[in-house]
C-alpha cells in the first residue's frame, strides 16, 4: 500500500546534522552600543531553519538521532535561559516564562498549617522531663 501525502524531508543521515549547524548560528553577539542581541535556540527557530513547519520538528522526534540532537537544543536553551536569566542579561520574566512552560520549572508555593492542640497532663510531665534532660 503506497503511503499518502507528500514524502518527508527528514534524511538520518543530514537533519541530526543540521540541527547542531542550527545551534552554532545560535549565538549571542553585542552591537555597537553594546546592546545584547538575544539568538536563544527554539524549536521555531530550527523549523525555519530545517525549511519545515514547527509540527515536523515535534513529529521527528520520534527518529532516534534527530531526537538526541532536539534534545542537545533543549538543554543549550535550558542552560542559557537559566544562567542569563539569573546574571540578567536576559529578561528574567521571560526566561521564567520559556523555563515554566518548556522546561518544567515552576514557582514553588509554601503553605504554613498552624494546628491547635491540647496535651493532658501526663503528656506535659513527659514532654518536660526530656526537656529536661535534654539541658543536662
Amino acid at each position: 500500500m503506497a503511503k499518502l501525502g507528500r514524502p518527508t524531508k527528514y534524511d538520518p543521515d543530514v537533519t541530526p546534522g543540521k540541527v547542531l549547524e542550527y545551534l552554532k548560528l545560535c549565538q549571542d553577539s553585542y552591537d555597537e552600543k553594546d546592546r545584547l542581541n538575544v539568538k536563544l535556540p527554539t524549536t521555531a527557530g530550527l523549523a525555519n531553519h530545517l525549511g519545515v513547519n514547527k509540527d515536523t520538528v515535534q513529529e521527528w522526534k520520534k527518529h532516534p538521532k534527530f531526537s538526541v540532537s532536539l534534545n542537545k537544543l533543549l538543554h543549550e536553551q535550558e542552560n542559557r535561559l537559566l544562567d542569563k536569566g539569573l546574571s540578567n542579561e536576559y529578561n528574567s520574566t521571560i526566561a521564567k516564562l520559556i523555563l515554566s512552560s518548556n522546561h518544567g520549572y515552576a514557582d514553588r508555593k509554601v503553605s504554613e498549617s498552624k494546628v491547635d492542640f491540647e496535651v493532658n497532663e501526663k503528656t506535659k510531665s513527659i514532654i518536660d522531663n526530656i526537656l529536661d534532660d535534654s539541658k543536662d
